[in-house]
């Protein structure tokens, strides 16, 4: 890689609060192909709107995996096969509407016919002001409840990458090669 194209790709377990697994690359695949390809069975990827492409969230599906992503504006057109009841706990988490949703075949769509499950809710950020997300997961079985909270420990990621940078001092790599900076970036989770 020339110098300067150097990127890291981090895997986050989220409820453990660690990074499982650090891919130092030349900065030669994008980050959602970087993803494809170093996915694992039987996990849940919490994936960022921004990362968000749903060949993407198809091969999670195909490899076993799940995910739960916000949606972003404009997200693709899907019909409603299903209102689903909303429980006390999820209007306390600020569940607004509970669906579940298909993506028209005809559309060409990577994910139609796949089942999957759009969440509604609003939040209230820092400044007191509110918010509403669309969550989109193919996990049908667990509440909305715990779509929401999946999501909101989504922040778990952005505390980790403060830590580095205030705590372990990261501020800038001491080397410009792969191997330099993998040397870095395990010699600082360590």
């Amino acid at each position: 890689p020339q110098k300067g194209c150097l990127r890291i790709d981090f895997h986050f377990d989220i409820l453990r609060g660690v990074p499982e697994q650090a891919v130092v690359s030349g900065g030669r695949l994008a980050e959602q192909d970087s993803l494809v390809e170093h996915l694992r069975a039987g996990v849940l990827y919490v994936i960022d709107r921004a990362l968000q492409g749903y060949q993407q969230m198809s091969e999670i599906v195909a490899i076993r995996s799940d995910f739960v992503t916000r949606l972003r504006e404009g997200a693709a057109v899907f019909d409603i096969v299903e209102e689903r009841p909303l429980t006390p706990i999820d209007h306390l988490a600020g569940v607004t509407r509970d669906v579940q949703i298909s993506i028209p075949s005809a559309r060409g769509q990577p994910l139609a016919g796949t089942p999957l499950r759009m969440v509604e809710y609003v939040y209230t950020d820092r400044e007191g002001q509110s918010h509403a997300a669309r969550l989109l997961s193919n996990r049908l079985g667990l509440s909305a409840e715990l779509i929401v909270l999946i999501d909101q420990h989504r922040w778990q990621i952005e505390l980790f990458f403060r830590w580095l940078k205030c705590m372990v001092g990261w501020k800038h790599f001491f080397s410009e090669s792969e191997n330099g900076v993998t040397l870095q970036t395990y010699i600082a989770l360590i």
